[in-house]
């Protein structure tokens, strides 16, 4: 992924493994089925280190977001903002 400690360590550990993704659909519908059962929850915290990996995969974050009741956050790299612009997270 990048040039840091944390992904060196990663991939140093883990030569054989292919990052492992999840279909923005599944993500998509998890993310619905949590605002149609805790209807009283107001933000989702995504917990993975590799949601927000590159610009494709904020745009997929947005697009996801984008249809539910809820604010939400996660974390990145902070290349994986480096080519886009404000209208794309908007």
């Amino acid at each position: 992924m990048y040039n840091c400690a944390f992904c060196s360590a990663a991939r140093s550990l883990n030569r054989e493994t292919p990052v492992r993704e999840r279909d923005t659909r599944s993500v998509a519908n998890e993310v619905a089925m949590i605002c149609e059962i805790y209807q009283n929850v107001d933000s989702v915290r995504v917990l993975d280190d590799l949601f927000l990996r590159n610009a494709q995969s904020v745009e997929r974050a947005v697009r996801i977001f984008e249809h539910v009741p809820v604010t939400w956050r996660a974390m990145a790299h902070v290349l994986s903002f480096y080519k886009l612009s404000d209208a794309h997270l908007l």
